[in-house]
Formats: structure tokens, sequence, C-alpha cells
């Protein structure tokens, strides 16, 4: 019966959303975690490393991943367990990106949902992980 409750809270399998993140988010990001790094911040610098444009940052792509999980696929009774991100291909600014999640496994005896994630642009992954979502109630 606990087992059944459990999957009944989940809101979705699956869920995708396209984002396109710019100068001024990336900013904002970079002054709440701090992260003053030019890659992220200066065009001079990211173009002199090769890229086109202001790399985003990579705990950003992911934040945005974790934030669309938990409001998207779960309910209030479930909280973020572990996390693990593979960043394949740096996403600048001002890019169309699509994030993509499915739950891949319920782990009812532990109380554990697992979820892939997959970042896409133009239908390449540009990052993956795999998230672990626990389930609080007993």
């Amino acid at each position: 019966m606990k087992n059944t409750f459990m999957k009944q809270e989940i809101k979705k399998n699956n869920v995708e959303k396209n984002f396109r993140i710019t100068k001024e988010h990336v900013a904002k990001f970079n002054s709440i975690t701090r992260d003053s790094h030019p890659l992220h911040k200066e065009l001079t610098f990211s173009k002199s490393k090769n890229f086109s444009n202001i790399v985003i940052n990579g705990m950003f792509i992911s934040s945005l991943c974790i934030g669309l999980i938990m409001n998207k696929m779960f309910s209030k009774n479930f909280i973020l367990a572990s996390q693990k991100f593979s960043y394949h291909k740096p996403i600048l600014i001002n890019t169309n990106f699509k994030i993509s999640a499915r739950i891949l496994n319920f782990y009812t005896r532990h109380k554990f949902c697992e979820v892939e994630v997959k970042v896409y642009c133009n239908k390449i992954v540009y990052c993956s992980g795999n998230i672990k979502i626990s389930y609080l109630k007993n």
C-alpha cells in the first residue's frame, strides 16, 4: 500500500521544456553563486578560448534541470538526494536548448526514484545526468 502511495504522488513520468538563457540571466546566477570566472561573463575572454559567445555555467544548467524535475514531476513530499551531471559540450548564451527528463526506476523499498536528464541543442546531447529523488513520507 505504501509503495503505491509513493507512485501516486508523482505528477509525471517525463517532462520537457525549452530554454534560452540571456547574458542577464547568467549575470544574476554569477552574482548569486559568486562565480567570477571570465568564461561566464566576458565575451572577449570566451572568444579568446574559441567560443563564439559567453558560456553558461554548468551548474546553472544543472539547477534548471533540477528545478524542472522537482516542480513538474514530483509532489512536495520528495527531495533531491543526489545528482551527477556530465557536460559534453558548452552551451552558449542566447542558444535555444531543451531539457528532457524521465523516470528510469522506482525503488519503493528504499523510497527513491532515479531520473535521467538530457539537455539538447539541435537534437545533440550537450549535457546529461542522473538524479536521485527521495520520498519523505513514511
